[in-house]
C-alpha cells in the first residue's frame, strides 16, 4: 500500500459509488448533471467528467447522448478480511454455481 491520497476524479468516484451503494441513486436513476455535481464536490466540472467515466468504464453508469448519465448497477463491495462464499457470490451475481 502506497499510501498516496486518492486525487479529486478518484474522491468523486468513490464519493458516488457510495450514494449508489447506500441507495441515494438506484439502477434506472438519472444523475443530476456535471455542472449540478460539480456544485455539489465543491470541483471542477472536468473532475466531475472524469469520475462518471470511471464509473461508465466499470460498468455501473451509462451515459445517453443528450438524455444524461443514467445508474445501471449497484456495486458490490466485499471486505477483504471476511470469509466470503464464492457459491454465495456467484449466486448474487445471477448464476448458478457448479462443479465441472
Amino acid at each position: 500500500m502506497s499510501g498516496r491520497r486518492p486525487n479529486l476524479a478518484e474522491q468523486v468516484r468513490d464519493e458516488l459509488t457510495e450514494l449508489i451503494s447506500n441507495g441515494t441513486y438506484n439502477v434506472g436513476d438519472r444523475l443530476p448533471n456535471e455542472d449540478e455535481m460539480s456544485v455539489k464536490f465543491a470541483v471542477s466540472r472536468a473532475t466531475v467528467r472524469e469520475g462518471y467515466r470511471a464509473l461508465i468504464d466499470a460498468g455501473y453508469l451509462s451515459r445517453l447522448h443528450g438524455k444524461g448519465t443514467y445508474v445501471t448497477r449497484v456495486p458490490q463491495r466485499h471486505a477483504l478480511d471476511l470469509n466470503v462464499s464464492y457459491t454465495a457470490m456467484i449466486q448474487a451475481a445471477g448464476f448458478t454455481p457448479s462443479i465441472r
